[in-house]
Parts: structure tokens; C-alpha cells; sequence
């Protein structure tokens, strides 16, 4: 009976103890002052941050040049027209792409059951 529990134990042990080495702990970022948290989507925290030269949390028209689709969409991302954009309307900016993105695909499979079978 023996061999069979440890069957069981050794490989239940080896997936928990690579789930908690995959957990990561929160960060937290001192360059943004302790304000909203920075996106996470494809890198975007690490080039807002180098994008950010003088580290107010922020980026200015000119900061956003280093990052071409933001400096393209600056106005439409700068929700509040301050002339900066912020992570928070960078979430938001984000949140809106995958809003209309989804909208999207729900229209297009609107279509395609209403075509006529073949």
C-alpha cells in the first residue's frame, strides 16, 4: 500500500511547489508615488517607466514619443486633457480597445449566422 500513496504524494508535491514558485509578490513601484498601479499588459509597465524620463508617474507629449501608438493616440488616451497621460488612462485606453474589440467579434459573428447555408 505504500508505493501507491507515494505515487500520489511525490507528484502532488512537485505541482504545489510549482504553483507557489510561479506566485510572484506584489511589487510595489516608487517611481509612480504610490498612485494607481502601472498597466501590465505586453511590457507596457517597463516602457512607461522608461518612457517616463523625469519619473513623475506621468507621461508628457514628449515622453510618449518613445512609445509610437501612445504618442499617436495621445489625445484621445489623455481623457482629462491635462496634457499628461497617466496609468489610469492608460488602463482606461486599454479597457476601451478590448471593449471594441470584443463588440467586434460579436458583430462579425452576428453576421455569420445570418448568412445562408451553402
Amino acid at each position: 500500500m505504500k508505493p501507491f500513496l507515494s505515487i500520489l504524494v511525490v507528484p502532488l508535491c512537485a505541482l504545489s511547489l510549482s504553483a507557489v514558485a510561479q506566485t510572484a509578490p506584489p511589487q510595489s513601484d516608487a517611481t509612480s508615488g504610490g498612485s494607481a498601479p502601472m498597466p501590465h499588459h505586453g511590457g507596457g509597465k517597463q516602457k512607461f517607466i522608461a518612457a517616463d524620463t523625469n519619473g513623475d508617474g506621468k507621461l508628457s507629449r514628449e515622453e510618449a514619443q518613445a512609445m509610437p501608438h501612445i504618442a499617436k493616440h495621445f489625445d484621445a488616451i489623455d481623457l482629462n486633457h491635462d496634457g499628461y497621460i497617466a496609468p489610469d488612462e492608460m488602463r482606461a485606453a486599454r479597457e476601451r480597445r478590448k471593449a471594441a474589440r470584443a463588440q467586434r467579434q460579436v458583430g462579425h459573428s452576428a453576421d455569420a449566422a445570418m448568412q445562408p447555408a451553402e
